[in-house]
């Protein structure tokens, strides 16, 4: 069939796009013929089943081709690419505590936190921080525990969804020492008769 173009529509959810296809013919497309035979009018795909009203189109490109024909007999088809894809900047949101966080060992403290991202369609974040090992909880999406030392250490957080469209979240981890070390004296006598 003779190419007819790309057709782009904006991703609504991890799935695809819903796309108008009245008669199954996406709403790109229009025929037009004197003698136009409505009931020929039909388009068809090798990945999915185009309905009659809306049809849902998968992330990426699928191949439509589209026939009609007229009272006299004459056919014309052609082929559209319809595209789906996602050109919306996911929104994040940090939640934790940052600031004043007292140290528990040695190494520092561990130190959790949240990345909440909303989009159209599915999204995936990572973290890292200069000399700590951030991990996220396979059972909390999400949900990111890394161990800092004392001071002050940049987190820095890149969400991404299924379009390559990226937010970076920075932010700042404050670990303190305020506690002051435990001397302890011991009473018991000591016997020095060995040395």
């Amino acid at each position: 069939p003779a190419d007819g173009g790309t057709v782009t529509y904006e991703a609504t959810s991890p799935a695809g796009a819903p796309v108008p296809t009245p008669g199954t013919l996406p709403d790109a497309i229009s025929v037009s013929d004197p003698n136009l035979d409505p009931a020929s009018i039909g388009c068809t795909s090798g990945t999915l089943t185009i309905q009659d009203g809306t049809t849902l189109f998968p992330f990426g490109d699928t191949a439509v081709t589209c026939t009609a024909s007229d009272t006299e007999g004459n056919i014309a088809t052609a082929g559209i690419t319809v595209s789906v894809d996602d050109f919306t900047d996911p929104v994040t949101t940090v939640t934790g505590t940052f600031t004043g966080i007292e140290a528990t060992a040695p190494d520092g403290a561990a130190v959790s936190f949240t990345v909440t991202a909303t989009d159209n369609t599915a999204t995936q974040t990572a973290c890292s921080a200069t000399g700590a090992t951030i991990v996220e909880d396979a059972a909390n999406p999400g949900l990111f525990t890394g161990t800092f030392d004392v001071g002050n250490t940049t987190v820095s957080c890149t969400t991404t969804d299924q379009g390559g469209n990226s937010v970076i979240d920075a932010f700042d981890v404050s670990v303190v020492d305020t506690t002051p070390p435990v001397v302890t004296v011991s009473t018991t006598p000591v016997d020095t008769s060995a040395i």
